[in-house]
């Protein structure tokens, strides 16, 4: 997208709803269509100034000096235009703090930007939403993302692992009641579901039961209940319930919260920013620089070597926790201008860079504000404590 080259862009004003790299349609306002514009702007290209030049060429031609003048003149004047400015407070007032308090958890996930493509959530597992965790703040980042890929493993689905990301808008939300979700307990036992190991072949039965009923009371709540199961087998085997959520914008357009926007303020400072890691493998012969396809490829071929280095180097890590099985080198985080490559914010040896979903741990630590402060790692569906 970077690249592209001042014909490219020539050709996009003509046609701003193509994308003159791809030929495919693109959404005006949408995530590609607002990078073209950023990057043909350094051409000085402007489709409305061409227009008005044009136009002033025709007018000149058929209109003599003069004749403007006399025209200009006998025009009326227009009156001069009363400007309005609106001021609307970022902060929460002592009232908004009260009702913050009311609030038993609040939640933060990213959802990937996709052209033509439904935006779909994963949350926290169904014990995060249930009734006695009520009610409870969602906030939700649009981001760029850029993911890679591991090997495909026997069992596992090849989930993607987070790469770099682009941070985009954000919406919250108030989830006061269950009446959004799909309700499973009359038909899976939360407590047996846990309990399965799906790498035994008993526990791959299991798992292929659990989703054969998942996806009835999916299909049986269609048009109720917008907030879904999802059942999913974790890296180490376990087997977890999950909710999941469709184009939330739509869904849950009605419960749109602006006091819980204002928890979430320091988001704003880190809107349109990129966010990057870099590794460095070079003392074992390894690569270095930022995090990518290759490194990822390099990491699961030499998990051995990787694991062996950081056992030798010590048992714990930087932040005293336990280095056994680990398989991955901690990496450095950068919040930059994607333009300009200008370090805003970075973590150095950043403590949850060994994360396949890190990005989203990054911006729980871009939202510690003056009222919100980031909860423990295994604190279920909370990400956030208050501080009021």
């Amino acid at each position: 997208m970077n690249k592209m080259t001042k014909k490219q862009c020539e050709e996009w004003i003509k046609n701003p709803l193509i994308n003159p790299l791809t030929k495919r349609k693109i959404k005006k306002d949408k995530i590609t269509y607002k990078r073209i514009k950023k990057v043909c702007k350094k051409y000085n290209l402007n489709g409305k100034k061409q227009l008005k030049i044009i136009k002033k060429k025709t007018v000149k031609k058929i209109l003599n000096k003069s004749a403007v003048k006399s025209l200009k003149k006998s025009l009326p004047k227009s009156p001069p235009k009363t400007v309005i400015t609106k001021t609307v407070s970022n902060v929460l007032t002592d009232e908004d703090k009260e009702e913050m308090k009311k609030l038993k958890g609040f939640e933060m996930k990213t959802i990937e930007l996709k052209e033509d493509k439904k935006q779909s959530v994963l949350l926290s597992s169904v014990a995060g939403w249930a009734e006695d965790k009520l009610p409870k703040a969602l906030c939700i980042v649009d981001m760029d993302k850029e993911s890679g890929k591991r090997p495909i493993r026997p069992g596992m689905a090849n989930k993607g692992l987070d790469v770099k990301g682009i941070t985009s808008t954000y919406n919250c939300y108030l989830i006061s009641n269950t009446d959004l979700f799909v309700p499973y307990k009359e038909d899976i036992d939360f407590k047996e579901l846990k309990s399965v190991n799906g790498k035994t072949p008993e526990g791959k039965l299991k798992y292929k039961e659990y989703k054969k009923i998942v996806k009835h009371l999916n299909v049986k709540y269609k048009g109720k209940r917008p907030i879904k199961l999802s059942v999913m087998l974790n890296n180490g085997g376990q087997l977890r319930l999950y909710y999941s959520l469709s184009n939330p914008k739509k869904e849950l357009k009605n419960l749109k919260n602006n006091k819980i926007r204002k928890l979430f303020r320091k988001l704003e400072d880190y809107i349109d920013l990129e966010i990057i890691m870099k590794k460095d493998y070079s003392k074992i012969g390894g690569p270095k620089g930022q995090y990518s396809q290759s490194i990822i490829d390099w990491e699961y071929a030499n998990k051995d070597l990787i694991y062996n280095s950081i056992q030798f180097e010590s048992n714990k890590d930087p932040y005293g926790r336990s280095c056994k099985r680990k398989k991955r080198y901690l990496g450095d985080i950068y919040v930059r201008m994607e333009s300009t490559k200008e370090i805003i914010k970075e973590f150095p040896i950043y403590r949850d860079s060994r994360q396949d979903f890190w990005l989203g741990r990054v911006l729980e630590e871009l939202a510690n504000g003056e009222e919100l402060c980031q909860a423990g790692f295994n604190d279920v569906g909370c990400d956030f404590v208050l501080k009021l």
